[in-house]
Formats: C-alpha cells, sequence, structure tokens
C-alpha cells in the first residue's frame, strides 16, 4: 500500500489493524478503540481509513470525534457539524408541537439536499432506526482506493471543499 510509505511505524501498527478490523462485525470494543483513535490520531491517513469505512464514519459517536480532532481540516469539520446538525433536528421533532414540527422538517429537508449521498442514506437509516451497517468487506486494492480518495478529498484540496455530491 502506497499509504503506508508515508506512516510511523506505530501508525502503520494501527493502519494494519484497523484494515484488519474493518472486515470484521462491528463490535462495542472495536468500536471504542476506533473512537480513541479518532480522538488522539494525529495522522490524516488512519483517519481517512476511519472515514472511509461506513460502519465507522456513519456513526454520530466517530462524526463528534472527528470535529474535535485539530488534524481535520475545518471545512470537513464544518460538513460534519451540519449532518449532526440535521440528527439535532429530528430528535427535536419529537419534542417539539406540531406548529413547529412542520417549520423543522423543511429546515432539515434543505440541510438535507446538501449533503453526500452516503450521508443522506446514513439520516434515512438512523431516522427509520435501521442504522446498522456490516463489515466493509472490499478487497485491500479497492478499500486503499476509497482510502486515497478520502484522504485526497478530506486533506490534500484546497479551502473550498465542500464535500457535496
Amino acid at each position: 500500500m502506497n499509504l503506508l510509505n508515508a506512516l510511523t511505524e506505530q501508525e502503520k501498527s494501527y493502519f494494519l489493524l484497523l484494515n484488519s478490523m474493518r472486515k470484521q462485525e462491528p463490535n462495542e470494543k472495536g468500536f471504542s478503540f476506533v473512537q480513541t483513535i479518532v480522538q488522539f490520531s494525529s495522522s490524516p491517513i488512519l483517519l481517512s481509513l476511519i472515514v472511509s469505512c461506513p460502519k465507522w464514519y456513519h456513526t454520530v459517536e466517530i462524526k463528534e470525534a472527528l470535529i474535535e480532532n485539530d488534524v481535520i481540516p475545518s471545512n470537513f469539520a464544518t460538513y460534519l457539524r451540519k449532518v449532526l446538525g440535521v440528527v439535532d433536528m429530528f430528535r427535536e421533532l419529537g419534542i417539539t408541537d406540531s406548529a413547529a414540527r412542520a417549520t423543522l422538517m423543511k429546515e432539515a429537508r434543505n440541510e438535507i439536499t446538501s449533503l453526500r449521498e452516503t450521508d443522506r442514506e446514513f439520516l434515512k437509516k438512523l431516522i427509520s432506526g435501521k442504522a446498522e451497517y456490516g463489515p466493509c468487506g472490499e478487497s485491500d486494492e479497492a478499500f486503499e482506493i476509497r482510502v486515497e480518495r478520502t484522504h485526497q478529498d478530506i486533506f490534500l484540496t484546497d479551502q473550498s471543499f465542500s464535500f457535496t455530491g
């Protein structure tokens, strides 16, 4: 993997472990480990790997941890806040009166249309209570391409990054 050449020895071991874990069924112990990596890693490549795997990226906790990580570019953190803002809007729908609910629904729909397809799907699953993802079963080669693309999109593009589409 080309990405491994840019990593320290410790980061390489984490990368290989995460790459192995992505192929396994989700479990709480593994998720806690991934969340810790997101919170404390200074490696854009490790963070790109985690974002590239739906079973990790498509959780509120990982999105929140990504926002708090100083390595994440501000434009991507802003995008993640937007996704989590929609999550909060849907939580509010259950506790607001019907007059406010219509306004909130309209606002949520407007926000959702500006999100990437993967995040729109995440929100649909989350709202329907079916936000569970299985292993990332792609071949190592296909997944490496995905990680490289994610790394490019998040960390190597201009600040004009919108992450929509």
